[in-house]
């Protein structure tokens, strides 16, 4: 199912990419190919297994590969992950990236900066171990709305909040949760 999803997401990246021709990238129109990346502090609440809830503070990374179908509206391949430091069992701290993948659509009020604009997006969750292989990856639906502010051309700050609901069944073991998340980011649109 997992290969499925991936497969999905990257035939309509592809879609995106190709529809924003390159003769209409990067000459400071929101129109055609867009590519971001953004980074700040995340705050994330997780919930495993329906106990009580963990909060922790990490670092948030925004990645955006897509298309601007006017100057108002893009539509993307979106990663929004919180990267956190969790403690393990044994006394020592894990990496852990709690994400939600998918397709995401920002709407700036106006065709210019400064301006403040809107996103939304959906797809696939997931609470994992990036550097570990030991520990059980969980995955499932996910959505993230935000609001932001362009400063100047290709500057923006941003706030998003994310949920995502993941499980996993492997060898009898079943783990769910719940995860919630928030990121205060600035980055950089390349258009």
């Amino acid at each position: 199912m997992g290969n499925r999803r991936f497969s999905l997401m990257a035939a309509l990246l592809t879609m995106l990419i190709a529809g924003a021709t390159t003769s209409q990238a990067f000459d400071n129109q929101r129109k055609g190919f867009v590519a971001g990346l953004s980074i700040g502090p995340a705050f994330s609440s997780l919930s495993q297994d329906g106990g009580s809830r963990q909060s922790e503070l990490g670092l948030a990374t925004i990645l955006r590969l897509g298309g601007g179908l006017n100057e108002h509206s893009l539509i993307y391949f979106t990663a929004n992950m919180n990267w956190l430091g969790m403690d393990t069992a044994s006394g020592g701290t894990r990496t852990m990236v709690s994400s939600v993948m998918g397709i995401g659509y920002t709407y700036y009020l106006k065709g210019q900066a400064p301006t403040t604009f809107f996103n939304a997006g959906l797809g696939y969750s997931s609470w994992r171990a990036p550097f570990d292989s030991d520990v059980i990856r969980q995955s499932g639906f996910g959505g993230l709305v935000g609001v932001g502010y362009e400063i100047k051309s290709h500057l923006q700050i941003e706030l998003n909040f994310m949920l995502g609901s993941t499980e996993n069944s492997d060898g009898g073991f079943s783990a769910s949760s719940d995860a919630l998340g928030i990121q205060l980011t600035i980055g950089y649109v390349a258009f």
